[in-house]
């Protein structure tokens, strides 16, 4: 049996952003609005780097992949092939750490 690597699959990349705080009550913010900016800075510059258009600050866009990023998780849906690539490359961040990957049947 083989494996259709552009199959589009749900994928959920679990990070790590540690200026992404808890402020009291379970709710989170940054730390402050520099911090914000760079982490969406960065994550957005990964996407860039990857040839993804990105907008809004916390969209990014591949033809048919899209991922929403958020300080906890940058998720959506992708071709299988996509999420070892992605991955390796949100892997190098400075300002936040990939903890795991779920992925997931398209709906």
């Amino acid at each position: 049996m083989s494996m259709n690597l552009d199959e589009r699959v749900n994928v959920r990349f679990l990070i790590d952003t540690p200026s992404f705080v808890d402020v009291g009550h379970s709710y989170y913010a940054f730390r402050d609005s520099k911090a914000r900016k760079a982490f969406y800075r960065e994550a957005g510059d990964i996407f860039l780097g990857l040839g993804w258009t990105v907008s809004g600050r916390t969209n990014a866009r591949l033809d048919d992949s899209y991922v929403f990023i958020h300080p906890h998780e940058i998720s959506g849906t992708v071709r299988k092939w996509e999420v070892d690539y992605i991955a390796d490359h949100l892997k190098r961040a400075e300002l936040f750490a990939v903890k795991g990957v779920d992925m997931g049947a398209t709906t």
